[in-house]
């Protein structure tokens, strides 16, 4: 017998569809910022990026859209690394900053959660008193330097400042 894709020769009813079967993706969430992702890519300029990169950088950077929410990667080496920060919906905030056993960072009247955390990168949370409270500014940084530093999340305080000012937060 011979069964063509999608048919089914049996009683049984038919198979469920893509969404049934877990498969779906996740529903665009409504932007809490006024920025796009471009004009999240905006707010850093190079010189604000600068700190943090291994000599010139002539890569541009990357908007991201993340199930509608904005962000951008700044790279920080041609070629390689990216500070990336973007606005996050994890399935509870409080619950995700309550896991964070490290001491928070401040960066204006919010603080940075250090997440994951080696001597090469940092993961980090950020929120303030005006952050929506289901969403977080997430940040990844890959240092391009391979330098242990022991406390690379903190050089990331001024580029966090500027985003949650310019996100309203």
């Amino acid at each position: 017998m011979i069964v063509g894709a999608g048919v089914s020769c049996s009683s049984e009813q038919p198979a469920p569809d893509r969404a049934d079967a877990g498969t779906q993706t996740r529903q665009r969430e409504t932007n809490p910022t006024p920025l796009s992702a471009k004009q999240f890519c905006d707010v850093l300029s190079a010189d604000d990026v600068a700190p943090l990169t291994d000599g010139e950088v002539t890569d541009r950077p990357v908007p991201t859209d993340k199930e509608g929410l904005p962000g951008c990667k700044w790279p920080v080496r041609n070629g390689w690394g990216w500070l990336e920060m973007s606005v996050f919906k994890p399935v509870s905030a409080e619950i995700l900053l309550s896991t964070i056993k490290e001491q928070p960072i401040p960066v204006g009247d919010g603080m940075l959660y250090k997440n994951i955390v080696t001597e090469f990168s940092c993961n980090a949370l950020v929120t303030s008193p005006r952050t929506p409270s289901e969403f977080l500014l997430l940040i990844s940084y890959d240092d391009p330097n391979f330098e242990p530093t022991p406390d690379l999340c903190r050089s990331l305080v001024p580029q966090a400042a500027k985003v949650m000012k310019a996100v309203g937060w």
